[in-house]
């Protein structure tokens, strides 16, 4: 640093953050347009508590890469073809015995240096002179910058990708792989355990639970996280199993020591329910506490896809726990049957598993299914080989758990169509629609016949309404072609035959009425007659 840089004597911080090859290629791993680094020198972060007054001269290991040759005749001449706006570069030639002198050797690619304001957004910074050296790269930075890399890329960039770049190393530096591993004790399902390790060492973590006998439990899964984040791991109301105290569990992730692990008991919360399975079922939820999951999309492309309203949510485990105890037989699945309020049934959601596709998920989103439950259901079926049948199961589940969850209040039969409407799904709406349509002719014809009878009940039960069952027919409108064909060609006139006669003249009459016969419109009749007794 020269002399008199600062005015006044003040505290300089320096820190120098080393990006190793494990690193760089893990920051390719995770993030677009990374792939075109192939080398980068430490982060250089400085702080002051004053404005320099001059220059500063900053040395910066130089970031290696692929060398290559380049033959004597042809240096000068790729020296006077060097874009001018580029960096300048010192060429630094071969140590002699190293080999022949008609070559040249030169690392491969464009070194260029970018720095980070307080703002915080990383910028390239062309206008400032680099002199390259075989173990330095040498600079001056006119303003003090809170952070500064030098990356040796393989090709041009633009300054909006080499800032990106930039602040993927650093969140590469920040974020680390780790992995969350549940397992239940082999001897006892009750006994549960959780840790979230480092990705490299889960190698290590699981042979270890094998041992101590956590051999049971879903497969792991992979997260992206930062030290000292709070983690929350909890069971989903829905499910039947929760810890045996019911508390949250809470623990902090740190890659360098085994902070991040529990163990407890769980239970059942209902021993009555569930009993069309040999276990009880839960969801283990384990999500972020202070702060939205926001992970690689290059390393988990399918978190940007699921659309959660939980943005916290890290990962959802299927948790089983054995009925040890049953004293009564299996119980079958109830089958689920057309009523008079819904036309949906059992044989119409295999045909929705047969013909929904990945727009399922939109479906159980409209019809008000959790996130959780979603990723229950479609995680619960992955274990198919045959993905079409994991498709159709995954269907046939959500619309099953929908259907028995939901009020019966509700009219489910148009609250799916409109479901079906909105995941662009015309052609199983409008099939829906007539098979509501359908439904409701079968009510109404249902309904016709229970009118009917109770109608017949009240009429025949009066001995003298029934033998003047010519001049009710004639005042309910019926004419004396119709009576005659109530009456039959043989004239019966007896008693016992007459109840027949009464009855077929209420069907008659409820066909040409159609839905306006109504028991009082003959109640009105009977009394006009005066058969009070047969109007009830």
């Amino acid at each position: 640093m020269p002399r008199n840089a600062f005015r006044l004597t003040v505290n300089v911080t320096l820190q120098v953050i080393p990006i190793d090859n494990s690193m760089l290629a893990d920051t390719k791993a995770r993030y677009d347009g990374c792939e075109h680094v192939i080398g980068c020198s430490p982060i250089v972060i400085v702080g002051s508590s004053q404005v320099p007054q001059l220059p500063l001269n900053f040395a910066v290991s130089t970031p290696f890469g692929g060398k290559h040759r380049i033959p004597s005749s042809n240096v000068n001449r790729a020296e006077s073809q060097r874009d001018k706006s580029l960096p300048k570069i010192k060429i630094v030639n071969r140590p002699e015995g190293s080999g022949g002198g008609s070559s040249e050797t030169r690392e491969s690619g464009h070194v260029v240096l970018l720095t980070r304001s307080a703002n915080g957004k990383w910028r390239l910074r062309q206008e400032i002179v680099l002199d390259i050296q075989r173990d330095s790269t040498l600079f001056q930075l006119a303003e003090l910058a809170e952070r500064c890399v030098l990356l040796r890329t393989s090709e041009l960039l633009e300054a909006t990708l080499l800032a990106r770049i930039a602040e993927s190393l650093e969140r590469s530096l920040r974020e680390k792989l780790a992995t969350i591993i549940v397992r239940q004790e082999e001897d006892d399902n009750s006994q549960m355990f959780v840790e979230v390790c480092r990705s490299d060492g889960v190698n290590r973590v699981i042979p270890k639970l094998r041992n101590e006998g956590y051999t049971d439990g879903p497969p792991t899964q992979t997260v992206s996280l930062r030290e000292g984040d709070l983690i929350d791991i909890a069971f989903d109301k829905p499910g039947n199993i929760d810890f045996r105290d019911s508390a949250s569990k809470r623990f902090v992730f740190n890659s360098n020591i085994a902070s991040g692990k529990s163990s407890a008991e769980i239970r059942e919360k209902d021993v009555f329910a569930q009993n069309a399975s040999d276990t009880f079922k839960g969801n283990l939820l384990v999500r972020l506490s202070e702060r939205p999951y926001d992970p690689p999309t290059k390393l988990f492309p399918n978190i940007k896809k699921r659309k959660t309203d939980d943005s916290k949510l890290l990962a959802v485990f299927n948790i089983s726990l054995p009925k040890l105890k049953r004293d009564r037989k299996r119980i079958n699945r109830i089958r689920i049957r057309v009523t008079d309020s819904d036309p949906l049934s059992e044989e119409y959601f295999d045909h929705l598993g047969d013909v929904l596709t990945d727009e399922w998920k939109s479906v159980a989103r409209r019809l008000r299914c959790s996130t959780a439950a979603i990723e229950r259901i479609a995680t619960g079926n992955e274990h198919l080989e045959n993905k079409a049948e994991a498709m159709k199961k995954s269907v046939v589940d959500m619309l099953t758990e929908w259907f028995k969850t939901s009020a019966k209040t509700e009219n489910k039969a148009e609250e799916l169509r409109q479901a079906l409407m909105v995941a662009g799904r015309n052609d199983l709406a409008e099939e829906l629609a007539n098979r509501i349509k359908e439904h409701r002719r079968k009510v109404d014809k249902k309904f016709q016949d229970a009118t009917l009878e109770k109608i017949f009940v009240a009429f025949s039960s009066s001995e003298v309404a029934v033998r003047a069952w010519k001049k009710v027919a004639k005042e309910m409108g019926l004419s004396d072609q119709d009576i005659l064909g109530i009456e039959g060609e043989d004239g019966r006139k007896e008693d016992a035959v007459a109840k027949e006669m009464v009855h077929a003249l209420l069907k008659k009459w409820m066909e040409k009425q159609g839905k306006g016969a109504f028991k009082d419109r003959l109640v009105v009749v009977l009394k006009k007659l005066k058969l009070n007794e047969a109007a009830g």
